[in-house]
């Protein structure tokens, strides 16, 4: 863009109207950035005696703790607007000759906001001035938005266990769900919330979730003793905001006074009360230690002008959680299998043919390398399933300790250049070095262990320009770069060593070994190395003109996304690069023996024999570099219509570039004829340099000239035009009753995971082959005998292509998910400090994405035909697609009871009555792949109501309090305690159920149950126990039963709830006083998580059993036996000044 055109558009903007301002899109230029501004804007209406609006009077905002201040003038009918505003605490100032100078002191300025601010001047000399205590209106009266600020006092003094803002996202309105894919207000799909740091994006570029979200949830974020102020807006957002909930944390800043703090909490087991599972089975408390350290300062390097902040954060903390798993029994592991033969199983010799007698299978006949693997699976502890059958109750339990060490180093700087031009900045940096289990799926300490390793470097300069009292330009540019990196605890055992058939790599691990009913075996080992790089530009323009407030934004995102290749570093795989190994029991059944009624076999049998089921290994990856731009842009107006009525109007536009990988390495599928595409132009498929050329006689290829299609692949999407609207209406004037809502069409960004990056993965770029066994539904006259087995387990040879690859898919003219969202809200307060709020959210949000579901399965199931013979697009196994064609439906009612704090007391109530439903599983894939609607239902994971509370209260005794009001030992014993708390209660999520398919059954593709409607559905409930070791009964699995044979099942999606929550955190603390309560202070705290000591059932077994022709039912089925819940204790010191 040539100098003077930005300018130039702006010029544009101011000159035009509402609707013409939107043509400002045509000069959308190339600057990076999806960052929204943190500024804010004070409006007001400024009168005479008789209620006349007063013009051209003089208005100035000027920040109490800084010095700067902003000036702006009243229009021809009284009205003003001061945008641009850092948030902070404003001194407003109005005057004109004639009138008393009119000044309103102490007025609280949040991040995004829009603060009303109405005077009234008397007549009378300029000179003289009256000044007042400002008071902020509780409600939003200005614009349509629902937001929710948490300030410095509030998060400082709320009980939160990792000083993380994760126990904050909780309170605010519309929060259904929390953690790092949050859904507030409808807005949890991938991509759906912005996470942002003082106006700068901290996406995570993969999965458009909140940077770093994983393992202690947002603990890669700022702490909150860094922040001035966390906020959290949705509800038909202005075209400013790019998605329907907008994450805002502002760091603080640093003011004309120097402030700071000193802090550390501790937590131990000898605080905690043992959990409740411990107690339950006679177990010890576990050992847990947590400590959080740090220090923050800010302060003038120059009043008035300079100013700098800092704070660094350290967080350790040696964890247990508690797994229930299930294993074989000790004598199973010696072949003693009797256990099954009471129950009516009988095992057979997959070699003979001939029945095990009882069940009792010679130590001698296992295979080697079976023998081997078995040593890293643990013995039962447990004296519940003391038989060892498969899918029975938990038979092992123990502590997983995990281990997470973090740091974070956070600066800012403000610099106010002129009166025309202010600078700040900020840079942060976050390292942390995890070493943590996948608690629930594999054994302990068996590969079950991952050191994780996180680098996160961001920071941005913001220059701020006045062009007068009506015009303000704010640019911005700013950089965040974001590495993880991952290796298991078995990296020096060599599988290869082991099952010869398995590639070598460059780092080793336990291969995956699965057996159907039981725990299995798995590795964290696969090294994984992840750097994200971003650089951000962005630029807002504001101009006001009369009662218009006209604002502009160009903008764009440049994001790199690479994969490091076989050059020695940790690579990412497709499968397990050390094997994966499955039995399911097939062959001890007796499946291969003719003219027999097979049994279900059991899949430990099978895998002691080394007999196997399926197979798959990966080799080493080349080097991937993905990228992908994002243009944007918005105009916007918003319009103080009456001093009645405000209303804000505007249109985004968004362009996502298709995420494209730099030498084309990818190859997608095209289903008209089954074939792989290379991204060439040419009429005939020649290998690329980084592709095993061998494949390209083993599988079918053509070209994308051959195709119709362009090498780019992709059609690009180029209509994402989001109008925007909302209103507020104020029926009685004043600032104390608002009728106010809003429409806007919103885009969700598209993450890196979805879509190009999984076809890198496909042949001929990668090996990756996955193997099934033949074994047919009736066996040939003279048996057939194991064809996948650990001596055997690639049989066409180690390293050689399978016939029946997995690949992956993403159409080419996949979608931005697009969402529709309409808000009322009703707000009023009553009083100074009291407002209360009843709104409604609903939205639709289409082309959401299901990710990476199987759509190589048949409409109609073919009995006793092989899986992979019904396939309908060959010769390809799984192919696992991302298609953007989901539908979600969300509606929502909040109620919000606020009392703002005064009189030692602040309360915030949130109420919400959430119904969300869709068609897109986040998990588990589609039970039909040909039938999208049959998977239409409650959304997954989202509670119907949940209520949260918190509350600060001083208690009322000592000095400047109600009661004992002195000073001395009085004041130093029962004065300056606090109590503060947060109160949670979610009813339960809704689930989906499945059913085993018995091994005996060949062709039968599985997934829901069918419904029994004649069966009560919670006829066995007993929610009031905790018997929690012989299972508590939830839901009657009577209620449902497994399909007729080679059907899907008619079960709805999610259509169980399991157990609600409730949570009660309190902290106790009590303030020191050495210097007066703005100077030096001490903070003593005990904060109390889980108070009483609550144990919250987990969810039951969702697994039905099917028992026709000899199969085993699943006594887990309806049943539960996990929990979470056990008082935690913290004790910490602050020194504040």
């Amino acid at each position: 863009m040539r100098p003077g055109g930005r300018h130039m558009a702006c010029n544009a903007l101011w000159c035009a109207r509402a609707v013409s301002s939107l043509a400002l899109f045509s000069v959308l230029v190339n600057v990076f950035g999806w960052g929204q501004t943190i500024t804010s804007t004070i409006v007001g209406q400024v009168n005479d005696p008789t209620g006349a609006g007063v013009p051209e009077a003089r208005v100035t905002a000027k920040n109490a703790e800084t010095g700067i201040a902003t000036e702006g003038a009243t229009d021809s009918s009284g009205a003003y607007s001061i945008p641009q505003l850092q948030p902070g605490i404003y001194d407003i100032t109005v005057g004109k000759t004639g009138f008393v100078t009119h000044a309103l002191t102490g007025i609280r300025v949040l991040s995004s906001q829009t603060v009303r601010v109405d005077m009234k001047l008397d007549l009378g000399a300029m000179q003289q001035t009256v000044s007042v205590l400002g008071e902020v209106a509780l409600i939003n009266t200005d614009t349509q938005t629902i937001s929710s600020s948490i300030s410095t006092r509030v998060m400082g003094d709320l009980p939160k266990s990792s000083q993380s803002i994760d126990a904050l996202i909780g309170l605010v309105p519309g929060a259904a769900t929390t953690g790092g894919n949050a859904m507030i207000a409808g807005s949890g799909y991938w991509g759906g919330n912005d996470w942002n740091l003082n106006g700068v994006s901290i996406q995570d570029a993969s999965n458009g979730r909140g940077a770093g979200a994983y393992g202690l949830g947002l603990i890669t974020l700022p702490s909150t003793n860094a922040l001035q102020e966390f906020k959290i807006a949705s509800g038909a957002l202005n075209a400013e905001f790019r998605n329907t909930t907008g994450i805002t944390m502002v760091l603080k800043q640093g003011t004309n006074r120097f402030h700071g703090e000193a802090y550390g909490y501790l937590e131990n087991k000898n605080l905690n009360a043992n959990a409740f599972l411990n107690n339950a089975r006679g177990q010890l408390r576990p050992d847990y230690d947590r400590d959080q350290y740090g220090g923050l300062i800010g302060g003038p390097i120059k009043k008035n002008k300079l100013f700098f902040f800092a704070d660094y954060f350290h967080f350790r903390q040696v964890s247990p959680t508690i797994v229930s798993l299930i294993f074989p029994s000790a004598a199973m592991r010696q072949g003693d299998f009797s256990a099954l033969y009471a129950q009516g199983t009988q095992l057979y010799n997959p070699s003979s043919g001939t029945p095990y007698p009882g069940n009792i299978i010679d130590p001698s006949s296992f295979d080697l390398r079976a023998k081997a693997l078995l040593s890293y699976l643990p013995l039962p502890n447990l004296s519940t399933n003391a038989g060892g059958l498969p899918n029975g109750g938990p038979n092992y339990q123990a502590a997983v300790g995990n281990r997470f060490p973090k740091s974070n180093l956070e600066t800012r700087i403000d610099w106010q250049i002129s009166e025309k031009d202010t600078v700040n900045g900020f840079f942060r940096f976050s390292y942390s070095n995890n070493w943590f289990q996948a608690a629930g799926n594999t054994p302990p300490n068996y590969g079950n262990n991952a050191n994780f390793r996180d680098k996160d470097w961001a920071g941005s300069i913001t220059e701020t320009h006045s062009f007068g009292a009506t015009a303000i330009n704010e640019f911005r540019i700013a950089y965040r770069n974001y590495i993880q990196a991952r290796q298991g605890q078995n990296f020096d055992l060599k599988p290869w060593t082991l099952v010869p058939a398995v590639p070598v790599q460059n780092t080793g691990g336990l291969p995956t070994v699965t057996f159907s009913g039981y725990t299995g075996l798995t590795d964290w080992g696969a090294g994984i190395d992840f750097p994200t790089y971003d650089v951000e530009f962005s630029n807002n323009f504001t101009k006001i003109h009369g009662r218009h407030t006209f604002k502009a934004g160009i903008l764009e995102t440049g994001y790199k996304f690479s994969v490091p290749g076989s050059d020695g570093r940790l690579t990412i795989q497709l499968g397990s690069y050390n094997g994966t190994f499955g039995s399911t029991g097939a062959w001890t059944g007796g499946k291969g023996v003719p003219g027999l009624a097979p049994s279900q076999g059991i899949a430990f049998a099978d895998f002691l024999l080394g007999d196997l089921s399926s197979t798959n290994y990966a080799t080493l990856v080349n080097s991937t570099l993905l990228s992908c731009r994002d243009w944007e842009g918005y105009a916007q107006d918003t319009w103080q219509a009456t001093p009645r009525l405000t209303i804000n109007y505007g249109l985004r536009y968004m362009y996502q570039s298709p995420w494209q990988e730099r030498d084309r390495n990818y190859s997608p599928l095209d289903f008209s004829n089954s074939k792989l595409v290379l991204l060439q132009n040419s009429a005939t498929p020649t290998a690329p340099p980084a592709a095993y050329a061998s494949l390209l006689s083993v599988y079918p290829f053509e070209t994308s000239q051959q195709a119709g299609w362009s090498r780019d692949y992709y059609i690009p999407n180029r209509t994402n035009w989001g109008p925007r609207f909302g209103f507020a209406w104020r029926p009685f004037g004043g600032r104390k009753a608002v009728l106010r809502g809003g429409y806007g069409m919103f885009y969700n960004f598209i993450g890196s995971e979805l879509g190009t990056l999984e076809m890198t993965f496909n042949p001929p770029f990668r090996i990756g082959p996955t193997f099934s066994t033949n074994l047919p539904g009736t066996p040939p006259a003279d048996g057939y005998r194991p064809d996948l087995t650990f001596a055997n387990p690639f049989p066409a040879g180690g390293g050689a292509p399978a016939s029946h690859p997995l690949v992956y898919e993403t159409p080419r003219d996949y979608r931005n998910p697009r969402q529709q969202q309409w808000t009322l809200t009703l707000e009023q307060q009553f009083g100074q400090d009291w407002s209360a709020r009843a709104s409604y959210v609903g939205s639709q949000v289409q082309h959401l994405f299901w990710y990476a579901f199987n759509i190589n399965q048949p409409a109609v199931q073919q009995p006793n035909v092989i899986l992979q013979n019904q396939r309908p697009f060959q010769p390809w196994a799984n192919i696992n697609y991302n298609a953007s064609g989901g539908l979600q439906n969300f509606g929502q009612m909040q109620l919000e009871l606020i009392k703002r704090f005064s009189r030692g007391l602040s309360l915030q109530v949130e109420y919400n009555w959430t119904r969300s439903l869709d068609d897109v599983p986040v998990a588990g894939g589609l039970n039909n792949p040909w039938c999208f609607m049959c998977d239409y239902g409650n959304s997954d994971s989202v509670p119907r109501q949940r209520l949260a509370f918190n509350y600060v209260y001083e208690l009322p005794f000592g000095a400047k309090r109600r009661w004992l009001n002195r000073k001395g030992v009085t004041d130093a014993v029962l004065g300056g305690w606090e109590l503060a708390g947060i109160t949670t209660y979610v009813t339960g999520a809704p689930f989906s159920l499945s059913f085993n398919v018995p091994s005996n059954i060949v062709g039968w593709w599985g997934g829901r149950p069918d419904a029994v409607s004649a069966t009560g559905l919670y006829d066995s409930k007993n929610g009031g126990s905790h018997d929690v070791v012989s299972g508590v009964p939830w839901f009657n699995p009577a209620a449902f039963a497994p399909p007729q044979k080679w059907a899907y099942g008619n079960a709805p999606r999610n259509n169980v709830y399991g157990p609600g929550s409730e949570n009660w955190d309190v902290s106790l603390m009590k303030m020191f006083l050495f210097k007066g309560e703005e100077g030096l202070r001490l903070q003593l705290r005990t904060d109390w998580f889980d108070a009483f000591n609550h144990f919250n059932l987990g969810n039951p077994g969702s697994t039905i059993g099917d028992t026709r022709d000899g199969g085993l039912p699943v006594a887990t089925a309806g049943r539960i036996f996990g929990g979470s819940g056990s008082r935690v204790i913290q004790l910490a010191l602050r020194l504040i000044f």
